[in-house]
């Protein structure tokens, strides 16, 4: 057998202040799950900055997606924020394959 090698991990970049203000809100969002429509209308309002992100960095926030959006509750409006702020995500990040239904 061929010895397995060990791969490095790449270190991300530290998000752009407008944008680590919206990933520190959707991580709040698990402790208040009534506020996903204003915090999904924040972001899809935030402008992107000009360099394009790593979906890495937004996992925990595809999750939390996923976890409120599986539930009966989710309003229209509400996904279809879901998918605005989703299709913004996919549009200006790489590495796009952590995206399941890409």
């Amino acid at each position: 057998m061929a010895p397995v090698g060990v791969k490095r991990r790449r270190t991300l970049a530290p998000l752009p202040e407008g944008l680590r203000q919206i990933h520190a809100a959707f991580e709040r969002l698990a402790h208040q799950p009534d506020t996903l429509g204003d915090v999904l209308r924040r972001a899809c309002d935030t402008v992107w900055p000009s360099e394009k992100g790593d979906l890495f960095q937004w996992s925990a926030v595809l999750d939390v997606l996923d976890a409120e959006l599986g539930k009966e509750a989710a309003t229209r409006e509400t996904v279809l924020a879901a998918l605005r702020f989703t299709r913004t995500l996919l549009q200006n990040c790489s590495n796009r394959h952590v995206y399941n239904s890409y």
